[in-house]
Formats: structure tokens, C-alpha cells, sequence
């Protein structure tokens, strides 16, 4: 997993490139890219779906503290070696004495559908998050690992929302919880929200007290899936369906969680609750967990269409 960068005269598109990322990243990265700067990436499976379809007709330049990194995984025209922060500096510098002369226009790259696997009540993730898109408040947004992660760079739209916290490839499992509560520390007058996926939630659960002891203004997104989502996704695809160690069963009750730690549990099992459990976890400025039980909300829309029809 990685991040693209897509600029034209008039717009800005900023895309996460590999196996779950946009269509139209990969497509720059792919053909239209005359040069790459990769800062601190590790060029993993996720990020280079085929190494040797990967910046076919660009230089790419690679920049990381590490040497190990550098060449790991694919050719590098330019390494660095070094701290990002000096580095960037150094060339910025450098670009204001001897700046690139504009030779050519930016090219037009044509839209691209992208498509994610929907399989295991995933598409339910596209209803939840279009709905918290519409929320028209600035808010500081993280996110776990996992699929909701994938499906989130692609469906979390708003501009008062961006960007979103995540760890990226680095794909840190627990991290968006405490991550989320850092954002309100550092910037108390925006409510908070993480997405998380059950498995990741379980790595640094506890934490929620501590938005309940400080009185943060966090609602949890809890997209429930009962298994550790992405694992079984790629055991499908990359494994012949060979599952181990992805089942999480239905035993864990969130909502009487959060109110455990003194905070508001809510579960969700239908679509059309999606909405109202979002406007008013977010309006209460609780500390609040949304359980929602993406399973039994893939149902609801199921039989509302079936009634529709009939």
C-alpha cells in the first residue's frame, strides 16, 4: 500500500497505488510517470502488484533512512540515504536555485474505475462510509488496518474529513484508536473518529477508556465482519481458499464494551440505521463505539430489495 500522487492544471487527485489502491494512481505510476520520488517506502506486495510493470517509463527516485531498503525490491535509478526531513530540505533548496523549466503540460489521465473485492459483507462499508461523508463538519478521521482501511481511502471524500490518519503500509493493527485520541490532544476544538475493523479494535481496545476518563468527543466506526477481514480475503485469492486463523466468532459484544468503560455502545443491524447512529454519535460528543454488524446489515439491504421487487 502506498500513496500516489495525480496533479493537473486545475486539480489535485491524491490516490493509494497497489493490489486494493485507486485505478488511476496505478495507471500514473504504471505508464504516465516520467519520474517517481518514493519517500520512505518499502515497495512491499501490496504497493507493487508486478515489479516488472511498475514505473515502466520513469526514473524513480528512492529516498529512506534505511540502505537495506533502497533496491530491495525494485531497480532504483537515484538512492538516498538519509533523514527525509534533511532530505526534502536539501532538494527544495537546490530546485530554488536551479528551477525545472515547464517543458510540457501536465498530462490529462482519463478516469478509472476501481474496483474492490465485495465478497464477506464488504460493499456494506461503501453505505457506511458514504454516509459519513456527508457529515459537513470538520473532523479528524483515523483509520486501522484492514479492508475498512482499503475501503476508505477509496469512499471517505470529504474535504473537512481529509486527510485521513493511517499508518499506511506500514499496516500497524491497533493504531487507530490511540491515534485518534493523539488528534484531539493536539487539536481539541475538532471531534474525532476512528474506523477499525474488529480485529484491529482488539489490539488496543483498553484505550477507549481513556477517551472516556479525558472526555474526548471520539466515535468509534466499527465495521464488524467477526473475522480478521483482509486475511481471509487474500487466503481467497492468493491461497486456494486455505483458511487458518481469520475466524473471530460473534461472542464479543462491543457496545456493552464501551459502556463498561463508561462510554455509549450502539449496535447496528440495519441499513437504515446507518445514518442516524453516525449523525448522532458524532452530535453527542461522547466517547461512543457504532457496533455495526456488517453481516446482518448486508441481510436488511437484502430483504429490503427482495420486498422491493416483489
Amino acid at each position: 500500500m502506498g500513496t500516489g500522487v495525480i496533479k493537473s492544471d486545475d486539480s489535485r487527485f491524491i490516490g493509494m497505488i497497489g493490489s486494493h489502491g485507486n485505478a488511476i494512481a496505478n495507471q500514473v505510476v504504471r505508464k504516465e510517470a516520467d519520474l517517481i520520488i518514493a519517500v520512505g517506502t518499502r515497495f512491499g506486495d501490496r504497493s507493487i502488484i508486478k515489479t516488472e510493470l511498475f514505473a515502466k517509463n520513469a526514473k524513480v527516485i528512492h529516498i529512506d533512512i534505511d540502505p537495506a531498503e533502497i533496491g530491495k525490491n525494485i531497480k532504483i535509478d537515484i538512492p538516498i540515504v538519509g533523514d527525509i526531513k534533511e532530505v526534502l530540505k536539501d532538494i527544495n533548496e537546490r530546485l530554488e536555485k536551479n528551477p525545472i523549466p515547464r517543458a510540457i503540460q501536465w498530462k490529462k489521465v482519463g478516469e478509472r474505475k476501481s474496483i474492490l473485492p465485495t465478497f464477506d459483507s464488504a460493499s456494506v462499508m461503501k453505505n457506511i462510509f458514504e454516509e459519513l461523508s456527508k457529515i459537513d463538519i470538520k473532523l479528524n478521521i483515523s483509520t486501522d488496518v484492514g479492508r475498512h482501511q482499503m475501503w476508505a481511502n477509496h469512499f471517505c471524500t470529504n474535504a473537512k474529513h481529509l486527510p485521513l490518519i493511517t499508518s499506511g503500509g506500514l499496516g500497524t493493527m491497533g493504531f487507530g484508536l490511540p491515534a485518534a485520541i493523539g488528534a484531539w490532544f493536539a487539536e481539541k476544538e475538532t471531534p474525532v473518529l476512528s474506523l477499525s475493523g474488529d480485529g484491529s479494535f482488539m489490539m488496543n481496545m483498553q484505550e477507549f477508556s481513556v477517551a472516556v476518563e479525558e472526555e474526548v468527543p471520539l466515535t468509534v466506526i466499527l465495521l464488524n465482519d467477526r473475522r480478521l477481514g483482509m486475511i481471509k480475503e487474500l487466503q481467497t485469492t492468493k491461497y486456494a481458499k486455505r483458511f487458518i486463523a481469520h475466524e473471530l466468532g460473534s461472542r464479543m459484544n462491543f457496545a456493552l464494551l464501551a459502556e463498561a468503560m463508561g462510554g455509549v455502545g450502539i449496535d447496528v443491524h440495519h441499513h437504515s440505521k446507518i445514518k442516524s447512529s453516525i449523525e448522532g454519535a458524532i452530535s453527542s460528543r461522547k466517547p461512543t463505539i457504532i457496533n455495526f454488524d456488517l453481516e446482518k446489515i448486508e441481510s436488511s439491504l437484502n430483504l429490503s430489495l427482495s420486498s422491493a421487487v416483489s
